[in-house]
């Protein structure tokens, strides 16, 4: 029987006051694993004028659910043209993230970060052993190498200079300024005309090789993590590789990234902790990310137990149970109920791409993609070349 083909972006789709389709009378798996009062699930039941997003009030003017409509169909059915886009990718990222902040996504920022990871296994578990790693017949041990995924958080995105939170963007727009790579990737001591006095002049951890390159690549991606988890350890194995995919569904777009993956500047991440809600802040300080836990109490107590010694001024005990060196001081200025120190163990990431790929889902499933890949050739402006390619669906 032919299944007849629904143009994804058509007004129905986003039609508020449409009936959903009536269940089947036997269960199945989707009738199980997908409830109907998924919005994402079920776009019947999406209504893009009541989007709450906890411990935020909703933005003023928001659009109507036709205007809202009327909008996704234009954005999704532009075609992808070489000739129309940004001859560099990163501005087109940007271009793209203001597109899908437009219709109010869920959490637009997410995304996807696979790294490498590696493990040995004993000789004969796996018959195809030669695709998988080193394959010397003589060991009794195999190092395999596959692929780890896990979602992540954009935290900056980096396009040229200018440091961009995604949060700006995407209502309800948050108060976040635009910060500038001098300060906190400094290719030279910066200079108090162009620098507030509390700017950084010290780049590390982030390596001073790769200054050229995140400059001349024209940006990069930033997100934050705890430096002992399971993401972080396969980092710091030397596979400094990695990608991120972001799938927008509003918009039926996708953009994957590969580049090479490094710690950003200790004051930059810094900033990145001083900005979060206390409550985040905590828990980046009491969770062991990715450790083994015997149950959820274990942690909440721990939680508590920290913020306790907190309010209470308590830092050289709280340094004894963090097993700190170095000694916790409340900076002058920042009140007793705000304060919670950033541990080292927590920090920022950037990514720097060589290749980003931009598609976008057609009905058809004759899907348009444009393919983004660095070359080691400097135009007049200083900054890489970008070839540009059409790729088939």
């Amino acid at each position: 029987m032919q299944k007849s083909q629904k143009t994804h972006h058509s007004s129905s789709r986003f039609s508020t006051g449409s009936k959903s389709k009536k269940k089947p009378t036997t269960k199945s798996f989707s009738t199980i694993k997908t409830p109907t009062n998924n919005p994402l699930r079920n776009p019947n039941k999406r209504k893009f004028s009541k989007i709450n997003v906890p411990g935020q009030t909703p933005f003023e003017g928001e659009l109507s659910a036709s205007e809202r409509d009327e909008i996704v169909t234009k954005l999704h059915d532009q075609p992808l043209l070489i000739e129309s886009f940004s001859p560099t990718p990163l501005p087109q990222f940007l271009s793209w993230f203001h597109d899908v902040a437009t219709v109010e996504p869920i959490m637009p920022e997410r995304m996807t970060l696979s790294t490498i990871k590696s493990f040995k296994t004993k000789k004969g578990h796996f018959e195809k052993d030669s695709k998988f790693g080193e394959n010397n017949s003589n060991s009794e041990e195999k190092t395999l190498y596959i692929p780890s995924s896990r979602p992540v958080l954009l935290k900056e995105i980096i396009v040229a200079s200018e440091m961009i939170s995604p949060y700006s963007l995407v209502p309800p727009k948050q108060n976040i300024p635009i910060l500038s790579t001098e300060y906190y990737f400094p290719t030279s001591p910066p200079s108090s005309l162009l620098s507030p006095p509390e700017a950084p002049t010290n780049s590390l951890p982030f390596p001073p090789a790769q200054l050229p390159t995140l400059y001349q690549s024209g940006g990069g991606f930033s997100f934050v993590s705890n430096y002992l988890s399971h993401k972080a350890t396969q980092i710091e194995d030397g596979f400094e590789t990695c990608s991120l995919t972001f799938h927008w569904v509003e918009l039926e777009r996708v953009v994957r990234v590969e580049g090479m993956i490094y710690k950003a500047p200790s004051a930059l991440s810094d900033l990145y902790h001083n900005l979060r809600p206390r409550q985040s802040r905590l828990s980046a300080l009491t969770s062991k990310q990715s450790s083994v836990i015997e149950k959820r109490e274990i942690l909440q107590k721990r939680y508590d137990y920290f913020d306790a010694l907190l309010k209470s001024e308590n830092y050289e005990q709280l340094q004894h149970e963090l097993k700190w060196d170095k000694k916790i001081i409340r900076p002058e200025g920042v009140s007793v109920d705000e304060f919670v120190p950033r541990p080292d163990t927590w920090g920022g990431y950037v990514v720097i791409p060589h290749e980003i790929e931009f598609w976008q889902g057609r009905p058809s499933r004759i899907h348009e993609r444009i393919l983004y890949q660095r070359k080691d050739e400097l135009g007049e402006d200083g900054l890489f070349k970008w070839d540009m390619e059409y790729l088939e669906p």
